[in-house]
């Protein structure tokens, strides 16, 4: 039985997904200014999987559950000049996030590493949405599931283990969790944790990076053609008789700043590490739904991560309250 894949949140939309089920008539989230920039500049990798100089702000913790991050770009969409400053800019902020807002351990590596893919970005687009159109394919779960979620992990991680030192699937790096950053994969947000013989495992596309960039004036944000993309009916791009995208560009673009973005990268690095769960799959939230948490309202990022919320007369933190609740009740299995 393969482990549970989250992708995006609760619902697949994008080129696969990018979040939770939003109606069409929200108002998009306001654009916040969050935190301290750093007072170095970062340092970059060679572009070659390297281990570059370690970003300052970020303590280097060693073999420990950690998260790394890999940036894959394409053929035809390389990194422009100043973007892997960008980048690390923007993961600094997020790691400066999580250990001010977060009250358990939370580590992540103090470097980023790129590589560059032999594929342009329609190569990957097409692994990502895989045949199309189709008709739609259902978990156990009634949940729209892409039928490309799972191969489009193994196409990422096999061509690491063929082209790289980072083999995923080996046994070898068990204490680890692993993001990747991929050029091409559009809205494609997901993440599912760590087994006994893999690190935990997400990948984000061009909404995170295009978010990122676009803010810095590098590259056009062009993050709103791939996430909320489903039409009227509920279904996908990918899907037979797809109308086009039911939430108008307008409000799309609220969940594309560079803001709601890093809450996105945060969000699926805490799937990877932690739990693919979120706390409005809890049943006490189920009708009611979940207070305001990284978990499922990524969108809002920067918000205060530690209100508690009561399950059962004890208050936990959201995320600690996801995590406790994956390891001991049936409703998940």
């Amino acid at each position: 039985m393969l482990p549970l894949l989250v992708i995006g949140g609760v619902a697949v939309l994008g080129f696969l997904a990018n979040a939770a089920k939003v109606s069409a008539d929200v108002d998009p989230p306001e654009e916040k200014v969050p935190d301290p920039e750093g007072k170095d500049k970062p340092k970059n990798g060679n572009g070659n999987g390297q281990e570059p100089g370690e970003i300052p702000g970020i303590p280097y913790v060693g073999n420990a559950r950690v998260l790394r991050v890999f940036v894959l770009d394409t053929l035809d969409k390389p990194l422009p000049n100043g973007a892997k400053d960008i980048i690390e800019k923007n993961y600094r902020e997020a790691v400066y996030w999580v250990n001010r807002e977060m009250h358990f351990g939370i580590r992540y590596y103090p470097y980023v590493q790129y590589f560059s893919l032999p594929y342009t970005t329609a190569d990957i687009r097409n692994v990502v949405l895989g045949p199309h159109p189709r008709p739609p394919e259902y978990d156990g779960q009634g949940n729209k599931i892409p039928t490309n979620s799972w191969l489009f992990f193994h196409f990422i991680t096999d061509w690491m283990k063929e082209n790289t030192q980072w083999d995923a699937w080996g046994g070898g790096v068990i204490d680890e969790s692993w993001l990747f950053m991929v050029r091409g994969a559009g809205g494609f947000a997901g993440g599912t944790d760590p087994q006994p013989n893999r690190p935990g495992l997400a990948i984000v596309g061009d909404a995170v990076l295009s978010a990122w960039l676009g803010d810095a004036g590098l590259e056009v944000n062009d993050a709103y053609k791939y996430v909320f993309l489903g039409d009227v009916d509920g279904r996908e791009e990918w899907e037979i008789g797809y109308k086009g995208p039911q939430m108008s560009e307008y409000h799309r673009r609220g969940y594309t700043t560079r803001n709601a973005q890093i809450g996105s990268f945060i969000h699926e690095g805490f799937h990877a590490m932690f739990t693919p769960y979120h706390l409005g799959d809890l049943p006490e939230f189920k009708e009611t739904g979940a207070p305001s948490n990284i978990m499922d309202n990524w969108w809002d990022y920067p918000f205060p991560a530690n209100k508690r919320v009561n399950r059962g007369g004890v208050y936990e933190e959201p995320v600690h309250a996801i995590v406790r609740a994956d390891a001991r009740e049936s409703f998940f299995v």
